[in-house]
């Protein structure tokens, strides 16, 4: 794993995971996986769940 680490901050009315999301949301999390095969990615967002790896 790389030595970069990614914020993305989402608004806070969305939800981050699927099936409830923005646009946006979508938005993050779909490059938020892409990104997690070279860096470590973190995505703040409201909470859906208790801290679910994705």
């Amino acid at each position: 794993m790389s030595d970069t680490r990614i914020a993305i901050v989402n608004q806070p009315w969305d939800g981050s995971l699927p099936p409830k999301q923005t646009s946006l949301a979508i938005w993050s999390y779909q490059v938020a996986r892409c990104l997690s095969q070279s860096c470590d990615v973190i995505v703040y967002g409201r909470e859906c769940g208790r801290g679910r790896k994705v």
